[in-house]
């Protein structure tokens, strides 16, 4: 039983890091499985054994109120589908923290940070050879980000090593006070290699952190003193140019963490006590997103993640699980510090040191970063948190109640396999079936209810997504359109009124309803939401030409020239630009440009200028594919 369990947690650290590091759908869900598996193996091994688990006493009580404060904000979540995932995925990590405090010897220990240290290291070779052809450097791993922080976990490992002379049965001929460490050394100029190619900069300021501690920790007060000379040194000789080339990115939106962690914490004000609901950032994101004034699209960008654990934690699940959250954190961090000064010598301290500091970069890195969310370096900062609070032998403890933890384990195993088979059916795009495995994802309604012909079961699925996620603006904006596409204006123009109170800062929202005021014959009222579409995005064209014939019904034909000729301007800008749009931005610029010169004819037409206006009229007929259109409008003159 014991080399079974064994088996399957080596298999996890191995596993983890490749399918987009545990986020891909189906690693995802068989890391997940293969957790609940191992427990429920080692409550059959506590069985035959008669010894019960070891965990910390400790932590016990805050530990069962963040789960108390976490139900309530699930509970209380404005999409509950997204908070039960979020929830099973916090739970299979606390168990696998039980399991591994209970599992864990000194040997498997040493087998897991191998195992981590050697997975960067190759990691780190697909990273740079994906360098060198011209692609993103994120190896196996969703992106650079967080392959970066998964690459640093590996060298505070090799560093740990190399600090406490670890020995290979390799080398262990030579010189001991070199050749030792040699076999670290390779794999860590590989792995210091693609970290620098990745450009992160939170896992630069956690790598910093972590060899910071090592180096002190080590050498105590001179190694401070070392450690500030070296920042100097560093500040003062190396170029500010390389320094600028080294940590330059061509994502824009890398460079608005600020703005991001603004918004995270505008959410966490709006839902102080337990938040919007673990896995909801991305609803509550949509109502304080910003514009980003460098891109062609301002309001492009999204996120389902504050680029910041804490601030996620406290946006989605409130204050009381972010103060649970930081006292279990602080107490482990305490308990990990006083180990690396009290353990000893040789193999113990290599463990120790190694788990602390890399849990030092985890936390460090979570500050910039969504981290946490990967498996791969979940899995590891769990692992890293067993090995500062396993005893050797197990720790004492009282018995818990194995038919209810066989029943919550079999129900997490049962949540997480429904859950997967749903999202399988979903990608073959059967969502009847899936809406079936899974009733509780709004998704597969609004899905079948985009599909179905007919009138009354459209309206029913789409009433079941929103009853089901209530927040979604898509879902409103959806009904409202099947609304207008009957005739029922009222109602069109209540869900287009209900998503804008989900999404304000979305210029498509905002361009339907001064549409619906436009077709309505209320010029003044299409006037206003159409200004304030085009100042969200000032390239949005169709918007921009319906402003200008607003003005030129409410006879305000000079205000109607200068939106024409703003077109025309903005065209040629953006003829500039290099082409590959997001379907966002095809949105913003997809438009017939005839129909502004067809306008500017109209224009010169009532200005009293024929000339012009048969110049702009026939500019018209050049770009228009059909030109009925402009010919009626010539006629109508």
């Amino acid at each position: 039983m014991d080399k079974a369990i064994n088996v399957l947690i080596l298999t996890l650290f191995m596993y983890a890091p490749w399918g987009k590091g545990g986020k891909e759908m189906l690693s995802f869900s068989l890391i997940q499985a293969l957790i609940v598996i191992i427990a429920l193996l080692s409550i059959l091994k506590q069985k035959k054994s008669g010894k019960t688990p070891g965990t910390m006493k400790e932590f016990a009580f805050p530990l069962t109120l963040f789960l108390i404060a976490l139900l309530i904000s699930v509970l209380r979540s404005v999409y509950l589908n997204n908070s039960l995932s979020a929830l099973a995925h916090i739970l299979s990590l606390i168990v696998f923290y039980r399991v591994l405090v209970w599992n864990l010897t000194s040997r498997l220990k040493e087998k897991i940070l191998d195992i981590i240290f050697c997975s960067s290291a190759i990691l780190a070779l697909i990273g740079i050879a994906h360098s060198m052809l011209g692609s993103a450097v994120k190896a196996t791993f969703p992106n650079r980000n967080l392959l970066a922080g998964y690459l640093v976990i590996g060298m505070v490992i090799g560093l740990s090593g190399i600090m406490t002379g670890r020995r290979n049965i390799i080398f262990r001929r030579a010189d001991p006070r070199f050749k030792k460490s040699l076999p670290f050394v390779p794999a860590l100029l590989l792995i210091f290699v693609c970290l620098v190619l990745t450009r992160s900069r939170g896992a630069y300021i956690s790598m910093l952190c972590a060899v910071s501690f090592l180096v002190v920790r080590k050498y105590g007060k001179k190694g401070m003193k070392g450690l500030i000379v070296a920042f100097a040194l560093g500040i003062f000789f190396f170029p500010f140019s390389c320094a600028r080339k080294i940590l330059k990115t061509e994502d824009v939106y890398a460079l608005q963490r600020l703005n991001i962690w603004k918004s995270g914490i505008r959410i966490f004000m709006d839902h102080p006590v337990f938040g919007i609901g673990p896995g909801n950032f991305g609803s509550g994101f949509l109502k304080y997103r910003f514009p980003v004034d460098t891109m062609l699209a301002r309001y492009d960008k999204y996120t389902d993640f504050a680029h910041n654990e804490y601030i996620q934690l406290a946006a989605e699940s409130g204050l009381i699980a972010l103060f649970l959250a930081g006292w279990i954190m602080a107490g482990f961090l305490k308990r990990g510090l006083k180990l690396t000064g009290s353990c000893g010598e040789g193999r113990e301290r290599y463990r120790i040191l190694a788990a602390f500091a890399a849990t030092l970069a985890i936390l460090t890195h979570a500050f910039f970063d969504f981290n946490l969310h990967l498996p791969a370096t979940a899995l590891c900062f769990v692992f890293f948190m067993s090995v500062m609070a396993e005893k050797e032998g197990g720790s004492e403890t009282s018995r818990l109640n194995r038919p209810v933890e066989v029943a919550g384990l079999s129900l997490l195993l049962v949540f997480v396999i429904l859950t997967f088979c749903a999202r399988v059916f979903a990608q073959k795009e059967d969502f009847l079936a899936a809406a079936g495995i899974n009733p509780l994802d709004a998704e597969y309604y609004c899905a079948l209810a985009d599909r179905e012909a007919e009138g009354e079961k459209r309206l029913s699925y789409y009433t079941k997504a929103l009853r089901l996620h209530p927040h979604e603006p898509y879902y409103h904006e959806r009904l409202g359109i099947f609304h207008y596409s009957r005739g029922n204006l009222i109602d069109a123009l209540k869900e287009c009124r209900e998503a804008l109170k989900y999404d304000p800062r979305n210029p498509f929202l905002n361009f339907n309803l001064a549409s619906h005021y436009f077709n309505r014959g209320e010029f003044r009222k299409a006037v206003t939401f159409y200004l304030k579409t085009v100042d969200m995005e000032p390239n949005y064209m169709f918007a921009r030409y319906l402003l200008a014939e607003s003005y030129r019904k409410l006879s305000c034909i000079e205000n109607a020239k200068e939106e024409y000729d703003r077109i025309l301007k903005l065209k040629n800008v953006i003829q500039l630009m290099p082409h590959g749009y997001s379907g966002y931005e095809k949105r913003l610029i997809d438009f017939d440009y005839s129909l502004v010169y067809a306008g500017l004819g109209k224009y010169w037409t009532e200005k009293g200028n024929p000339d012009q206006a048969v110049v702009c009229y026939r500019k018209a007929l050049e770009l228009k594919e059909n030109p009925e259109e402009i010919y009626g409008r010539r006629n109508e003159e």
